[in-house]
């Protein structure tokens, strides 16, 4: 990431489904191993703020993350980084901010 924002899980949800596609549509060729560093900072109910009191607080339907700037959203290992960078550049149009990818050498 670019700079601060905030996600909904929902967002990631999509871009875990785009890599799963794209493993199932290069099945021999596609023999990765991905990790999603994330972690719900947020819960939010649907019950306005402005009920009277009493009948709980409400079932969670939207969990949210702040995400810091420079934050490792992904590790992906065993793909040559030209399908690395094609995976990411489909996954970084499905987020609503500005992406910067990485390659860490080990």
């Amino acid at each position: 990431m670019l700079h601060d924002c905030i996600l909904n899980f929902k967002h990631f949800e999509t871009l875990v489904k785009v890599i799963k596609m794209y493993g199932r549509r290069h099945k021999r060729k596609f023999k990765a191993r991905f990790n999603v560093f994330l972690r719900a900072t947020f819960f939010s109910t649907r019950k306005a703020k402005g009920l009277r009191m009493g009948r709980g607080k409400g079932a969670v339907s939207i969990k949210i993350c702040y995400i810091n700037a420079g934050t490792v959203l992904f590790n992906i290992k065993k793909i040559s980084n030209v399908k690395i960078s094609k995976l990411l550049s489909v996954c970084a149009n499905k987020l609503p901010v500005k992406c910067k990818f990485g390659v860490f050498k080990e």
